[in-house]
């Protein structure tokens, strides 16, 4: 059996966040956040997000317009996997992914694709370990797919 060592699940899933100096109270999103844990956090925290669009397999894409990522505070740049996804789901997605035949052996930070419970996941390595785990953005292709 293939076995992928994921580093951080909770970052993808929930979130890594800045806090204000005093460190009692998050400011901005840092990294991740892609699965409904991380949406609860944002709302909880009082941090602006804005879901642009809703694939027809659930998959949200927005931005949050404090994100310490300048590409994710406009447009499309953030995407978070459908509400219904728990943080099984994504971890089961990632090393689902990883776990392809064509995706077992990329260069650290080479985003490798595939399909999970219908929905186009992107997963990227930091020192051979799964570092990240998110949907991606255009849900376009493998929606397309599924009509035929």
């Amino acid at each position: 059996m293939w076995r992928i060592v994921i580093l951080h699940f909770f970052s993808y899933n929930e979130g890594t966040f800045t806090y204000t100096s005093k460190g009692h109270h998050v400011s901005k999103l840092k990294s991740g956040g892609h699965g409904q844990a991380g949406m609860d956090i944002l709302k909880k925290e009082g941090i602006k997000f804005n879901i642009v669009k809703t694939y027809s397999n659930g998959v949200r894409v927005g931005n949050i317009p404090g994100h310490k990522d300048p590409k994710k505070r406009t447009g499309t740049g953030q995407a978070w996997f459908p509400e219904s996804w728990g943080e099984k789901d994504i971890h089961r997605a990632g090393e689902h992914v990883a776990g392809l035949k064509g995706n077992r052996h990329p260069e650290d930070g080479q985003a490798i694709y595939g399909t999970y419970k219908g929905v186009q996941v992107d997963v990227k390595r930091t020192n051979g370990k799964i570092s990240t785990v998110f949907p991606d953005s255009n849900q376009s292709k493998i929606l397309k797919k599924k009509k035929r």
